[in-house]
């Protein structure tokens, strides 16, 4: 049980404390970021951590889907996600990467459903032409150690798409249209490895508005 003396504030009253009363405020200010736990029904995946963490144990290839366990949770109309990449494989002749993250309005997904009616869906690189729902926005690579973020904006009605915290793309589908709304994501190479975590801060993110 905590009591009063677990924490102290000491001062004189001759200096101000903003540092730490912006510190606190922070922490009493609720994440945005949605930390989603994903699930598959095929064994080609290594899920730990509570679903947040992900290898793919199975041979290299487009195979089942990793979706989050429950419909989406929505505060003040936004959902924010972020999934970082651990390893997008160690494979020497392997070059390109092969992971889709995105959103789709059901749990009952097919192997190749990032470009179906149902989904919307980014991939970690912008000249493949695979993820077609979606309006790049510049020229990206994600790589190991780079987060890729989602943001379901209701109030613009609007899928947004980030690599760390810069805007990347744009989903052609409005998430009006689309709800309930699962995650979804897609790892390709063997070893490949992502967690879902909090890393940037929704307020850091490139400003999109209509």
């Amino acid at each position: 049980m905590h009591t009063f003396e677990d924490v102290s504030i000491v001062h004189d009253g001759s200096t101000s404390i903003p540092s730490f009363l912006s510190l606190f405020t922070n922490k009493l200010r609720p994440s945005l970021t949605h930390v989603v736990r994903l699930t598959s029904n095929k064994e080609h995946y290594n899920i730990t951590k509570q679903g947040t963490n992900v290898k793919k144990i199975g041979k290299s290839a487009w195979d089942s889907v990793l979706h989050s366990r429950r419909a989406l949770i929505f505060k003040s109309k936004i959902c924010y996600f972020q999934m970082k990449i651990v390893l997008i494989h160690n494979l020497n002749d392997e070059k390109n990467g092969g992971i889709f993250i995105g959103v789709s309005n059901s749990s009952s997904i097919s192997k190749t459903t990032w470009i179906s009616r149902s989904s919307v869906c980014a991939y970690n690189i912008d000249n493949t032409g695979l993820d077609e729902n979606v309006d790049h926005k510049i020229v990206y690579n994600a790589i190991a150690g780079d987060v890729l973020g989602v943001v379901v904006d209701l109030e613009q009605d609007v899928i947004l798409f980030y690599k760390n915290t810069q805007l990347i793309a744009i989903g052609n589908k409005k998430p009006s249209t689309m709800r309930p709304m699962y995650a979804v994501v897609w790892l390709y190479h063997q070893n490949c490895e992502v967690e879902i975590g909090d890393y940037y801060p929704y307020k850091t993110l490139e400003h999109y508005s209509k």
